[in-house]
This record gives structure tokens, sequence and C-alpha cells, in this order.
């Protein structure tokens, strides 16, 4: 009697498993080669009478191996602050691209008397997307 009540418990949680192991959404999780060519295309002072800081605006390339991902990446700013402080600040992006590469632009504002002292773009993950099942 126990073995058969295993068996009985055991067999719907395989069925699952496999169903799931099939699944659009498991193939998902497979990573995918991304490469990331940013470069800092703009600056403009801010205007310390009304308090605004920098604003800077990044153009990220995005390159692909795959016929479409979804890509996500951060912005790892080094800033030092108005108190003289230095402060690791990070922004993330992500974009979804199906012809192989794209650019992006992102932009970043700082508070006044604020100064970005460095930065680097990081590749976070790269997903191939999901296509539906055929009917």
């Amino acid at each position: 009697m126990k073995q058969e009540s295993r068996r009985g418990t055991l067999l719907p949680l395989l069925a699952v498993f496999l169903i799931l192991l099939g699944s659009p959404a498991a193939l998902a999780s497979e990573d995918c080669d991304a490469e990331l060519s940013p470069e800092l295309t703009r600056k403009e002072s801010g205007d310390e009478t009304s308090g605004e800081g920098d604003r800077y605006t990044f153009s990220v390339g995005v390159d692909i191996e795959e016929d479409c991902a979804e890509v996500r990446f951060e912005l790892v700013a080094q800033v030092q602050t108005a108190d003289g402080e230095d402060e690791t600040r990070v922004e993330p992006g992500q974009v979804r691209l199906s012809d192989g590469s794209t650019t992006y632009l992102m932009h970043y504002n700082l508070g006044p008397g604020e100064d970005l002292v460095e930065w680097e773009f990081k590749l976070t993950a790269c997903n191939p997307c999901v296509l539906d099942a055929p009917d």
C-alpha cells in the first residue's frame, strides 16, 4: 500500500516537472551573448541659480548574435556630492532588440554641486526572446 501511495504522489510531480522543463519560460532562462559599446555623447552644464545639476546623455550600442533578445545593463557612476563625499550610484537600463544591434540613449542627471567622476556600463543579463508557440 505504501509503495502505491508514493507512486501516486511522485507521478503527478514528475509530470509537472517535465511540463515545466519543456515550457517556453524554462527555455528562456538560457543566457545569450551581448556586447555593450557605451560612450558619453553629451554633457549639459546645470544652472546653479535654478538649482539644476549637470545632465549627461550616454549612447549605449547593444549587439547580439540571436534573432531577438532582452538585454539588461547598469550604469555604475562614481559621483562626488556637493559635500565632497564619494558615492557609487547604479542606474538600470534595458532594451529588447530583434535585428542584432541597436543604440539606447540613457539620460543621467546629477544634483546641484555634484560631479561625475567616473562611469562604466555593466551587462547584467541577456535572455533570448520567448516566442509564442504555434497554434
